[in-house]
């Protein structure tokens, strides 16, 4: 079996479904009162495991306050370094209306080219593009790295 999902939490789901499609490209479903489920769209099937989503975030109505930062952040691959330029003029550009709350500038950090940015949710999100050699499956496929 697969690590299938992961859990967030939102105030205003109807806000952090539009943040959700419109800006991270994903697909929603809201399944239940006060729970939506979002997943990666996929076009090409790269990362398809038995037919089924590589992954799904399960995104839950909540009140009250929750406390995050930066470390604890889901991250989004692009394929170039414009990509990332695009995607961070577009949330410049849309911030208010997707309620971002905080755009950290692009700049290459722990080997990628990426930016940080913070939803209405205080969930932190970086979108990257990984060099060559370093996309999940290759990091996988070159096993343990033994340390002594």
């Amino acid at each position: 079996m697969i690590l299938s999902r992961g859990t967030l939490v939102s105030k205003d789901l109807a806000r952090a479904r539009r943040f959700y499609e419109e800006f991270l490209g994903l697909e929603c479903v809201e399944y239940a009162l006060g729970a939506m489920m979002v997943r990666d769209r996929d076009p090409m099937g790269l990362r398809q495991r038995n037919g089924n989503a590589y992954w799904v975030m399960d995104v839950r109505a909540a009140t009250g306050e929750w406390q995050t930062n930066l470390f604890k952040h889901w991250g989004i691959d692009v394929a170039s370094n414009t990509e990332v330029d695009r995607v961070h003029a577009y949330a410049v550009a849309n911030k208010e209306r997707l309620g971002i709350k905080a755009v950290r500038k692009p700049r290459v950090q722990h080997g990628t080219y990426s930016f940080y940015l913070e939803d209405e949710d205080g969930n932190w999100w970086e979108v990257e593009c990984r060099p060559p050699g370093e996309d999940t499956d290759t990091v996988f496929a070159h096993g343990d790295k033994h340390f002594t």
